[in-house]
């Protein structure tokens, strides 16, 4: 599991998700990890693992804090995230980041267990210690050698899900566009923190008389 947050170059970079609590907040205009002392921090991740064995992330929110995932605000300040949930913590398009379930496969040597395990692609068996990669999606094992790049062979997809064989991760968040500094400005001065509804000026009543035509 990881989450994608833009860098200082607005260009988007993973951060990995870890057993403990991950506390994130605005910095700079820009969501960033940050402690949970700190007093930027409005929203902390807690992963954890279903009762199915599966891995999932809580989202807790701070009390008086305004963040939105996919646009809505988050009743009771507690959400079970999906994978590639946009959150919101606060103005402009660089104060979100991205959820994703995603894990980066890794080559890592293979270790046995109590019953035979097979590569998902050559049908031979994986042995102690043989490097090896198993699919994010679908759990699946390949083997991965020299001799035998049985993953990563040809570029086929996974034969159990269909997930792109690479060992980068298969999803990101589509690049930030170009935003001129005025952009920004008024983006941030016509959008309320609260509702994100545009705010409506309020205009002089006074009224100019009309020339006389006589």
């Amino acid at each position: 599991m990881v989450i994608w947050i833009l860098d200082q170059s607005r260009h988007w970079k993973p951060v990995g998700l870890k057993d403990g609590l991950i506390s994130v907040g605005v910095s700079d205009g820009r969501a960033a990890v940050v402690s949970p002392d700190e007093g930027n921090a409005v929203a902390s991740l807690i992963p954890y693992q279903d009762l199915n064995g599966r891995r999932r992330c809580f989202l807790i929110c701070r009390r008086g804090s305004h963040v939105r995932c996919k646009g809505l605000p988050i009743l009771a300040g507690v959400r079970v995230l999906s994978d590639k949930d946009e959150i919101a913590l606060g103005n402009g398009p660089e104060a979100r980041f991205y959820y994703s379930q995603e894990s980066k496969p890794q080559i890592v040597p293979f270790e046995e267990g109590p019953r035979p395990t097979y590569c998902a692609r050559s049908k031979a068996r994986i042995t102690q210690g043989t490097p090896a990669v198993q699919c994010p999606s679908c759990g699946l094992w390949y083997i991965e050698t020299d001799e035998m790049p049985a993953y990563t062979y040809c570029g086929e997809p996974c034969v159990g899900c269909g997930r792109p064989t690479t060992t980068d991760y298969s999803w990101a968040p589509d690049p930030l566009p170009a935003l001129r500094p005025e952009g920004q400005r008024l983006w941030e001065k016509w959008c309320s923190p609260r509702t994100m509804k545009p705010q409506v000026s309020k205009r002089s009543s006074k009224v100019t008389p009309a020339a006389d035509s006589r």
